[in-house]
C-alpha cells in the first residue's frame, strides 16, 4: 500500500525508516515486492516497479540536450551545449518554463541511442527505459509551456518499447507518435532481428488487444517471430 500510494521521491531506506523503523528491513523483502507488484500490476519491467512509484536508490536525474530555453532560477539555453545536461529533483523543483521556440519533442527509451542521437531541431529526453513522476511532470511542463508541439517516442520494438509508450501516453495525456518503431524499421534491420520467447508473443497478444496502434508492427513481429533492440538500429 505503501508504495502504490507514494507520490513524492523518496529513497528506499527512508521509506524503509518510515514503515519499520529499520532502514534496511525493506531492500531485505525488495524482491518479493517487486515480483507481487510485477506480476498483479502493469509494469514492463520488474526492476523497475519501485522506481515507477518514485521509491530511488540513487537520485533522480532528467537528461536533455538538443533545443530548448529553461528557466530555473537561471536561464539553460540548451543549444548552446556541446553534450547533455542532466537536471536534478532540486533543479526540476524551480523549474518555471521551458522554451521551444518551434521545437518539437523526442523522448528516447535507451542511453546508448540517445547520445548517438543528434538534432537541432528537437528537446531530447532521455527516459531510461522508465518514466516515473518526476519525468513526466516535466514532460507535461514542456507541452503545458509549448502547445501544439509534436511529440515522438523512440523506443524498442518489442512488448517493453510498446508498453512505455502506452504508459506515458495514459499518463502524461499527451499523443506521443512512434519513431523508428514500425515495420519498415525491423526490415532494415533484419541482420539484427532477436527471436520471440513465448512470453514476448502472450505480451505482443496482450498489447494488441488493449490498442490498434501498432497492430500493422505487432503482426509482422508474429508472423516473423522477431523483436529489435534500439542499439540495433542502424
Amino acid at each position: 500500500k505503501a508504495v502504490l500510494s507514494n507520490q513524492a521521491e523518496i529513497f528506499i531506506r527512508e521509506l524503509s525508516v518510515k514503515l519499520f523503523n529499520n532502514s534496511k528491513r525493506l531492500e531485505s523483502i525488495e524482491n518479493t515486492v517487486r515480483s507481487l507488484l510485477y506480476k498483479y500490476g502493469e509494469y514492463d519491467d520488474k526492476e523497475t516497479v519501485l522506481e515507477e512509484h518514485n521509491i530511488i536508490k540513487t537520485p533522480t536525474y532528467v537528461m536533455v540536450k538538443g533545443k530548448g530555453v529553461l528557466h530555473c532560477g537561471e536561464i539553460i539555453d540548451l543549444s548552446k551545449l556541446k553534450g547533455d545536461i542532466g537536471l536534478s529533483t532540486e533543479t526540476l523543483k524551480d523549474l518555471s518554463l521551458v522554451e521551444l521556440n518551434g521545437a518539437n519533442v523526442i523522448t528516447i527509451e535507451n542511453l546508448t541511442n540517445f547520445h548517438k542521437y543528434q538534432s537541432n531541431e528537437e528537446l531530447v529526453i532521455y527516459l531510461g527505459g522508465f518514466h516515473n513522476a518526476i519525468k513526466r511532470d516535466f514532460i507535461k511542463l514542456v507541452a503545458k509551456c509549448n502547445p501544439g508541439t509534436v511529440f515522438k517516442h523512440f523506443g524498442d520494438i518489442d512488448a517493453g518499447g510498446f508498453y512505455i509508450l502506452e504508459h506515458l501516453k495514459k499518463k502524461t495525456g499527451i499523443n506521443f507518435i512512434p519513431y523508428n518503431m514500425d515495420v519498415a524499421t525491423l526490415k532494415k534491420n533484419k541482420d539484427h532481428w532477436i527471436k520471440l520467447t513465448e512470453n514476448d508473443k502472450n505480451r505482443l497478444y496482450s498489447i494488441s488487444e488493449k490498442t490498434n496502434c501498432y497492430k500493422k508492427t505487432i503482426d509482422f513481429m508474429l508472423e516473423n517471430i522477431c523483436k529489435l533492440e534500439q542499439e540495433s538500429e542502424i
